[in-house]
């Protein structure tokens, strides 16, 4: 077999690199280490005898070369998963330098899923598609590419700015990265021409947001 079709069997996300002989991308180069260390999954002409990834279900929040991908587990199902900034992480009641674990209480997961979703944490049916879509071997759904950055101002109220991942993300999106509290954050996201809810409960994307994480998903 030639070494080039080898490796890009093995390495299927740096094929392009492998042909075109260059370093990966920055995007390409910021992927979390989960999926750097992720096993090709068996495809149609592997042999069934290949067992299933394994994925941590215990994870509450973990670092990488990008920053902090937090997780939530809400006993209906599934995976709740948001790269969060300082400022999110103290929302969410999490240290911005150690790595933590889900609690073990499905009402206290639950209730930590629900104030993920107030920052827009997008639900996944498991984190195997996560890394599927994020590889591009399966397509994301519409649902899966909305992405939200939320604020949540003293006075009361939310803002809001909504967009779809990848070339819809505005230019400027990381200067909500650089906010130092949760009003700087808000004042930027206005800056960038998100949406003001007087009413958490008005804006179609969080509503239910405070509900019961269990019946919602």
């Amino acid at each position: 077999m030639h070494i080039l079709t080898l490796l890009t069997r093995v390495f299927p996300i740096h094929s392009a690199q492998l042909s075109l002989g260059r370093l990966p991308t920055e995007k390409e180069a910021c992927l979390p280490k989960a999926a750097e260390e992720r096993r090709v999954r068996m495809s149609a002409d592997e042999p069934p005898s290949c067992p299933r990834t394994k994925y941590n279900t215990t994870k509450r929040s973990t670092f990488h070369k990008a920053g902090c991908d937090v997780f939530g587990w809400p006993s209906g199902g599934g995976m709740l998963r948001k790269s969060a900034d300082a400022v999110e992480l103290e929302h969410l009641g999490l240290a911005r330098s150690q790595e933590s674990t889900r609690s073990q209480d499905p009402a206290e997961e639950d209730a930590f899923c629900r104030k993920m979703r107030e920052l827009g944490a997008r639900w996944w049916e498991d984190e195997e598609r996560y890394f599927d879509v994020l590889l591009g071997q399966l397509q994301i759904t519409a649902e899966e590419a909305v992405r939200l950055e939320v604020g949540w101002p003293a006075v009361g109220g939310v803002w809001v700015l909504k967009f779809r991942s990848g070339r819809a993300c505005p230019r400027e999106i990381g200067r909500i990265r650089m906010a130092r509290d949760m009003e700087e954050r808000c004042r930027v996201i206005e800056s960038l021409g998100g949406t003001f809810y007087a009413d958490p409960e008005d804006c179609p994307d969080l509503a239910g947001s405070s509900q019961d994480t269990a019946s919602e998903l």
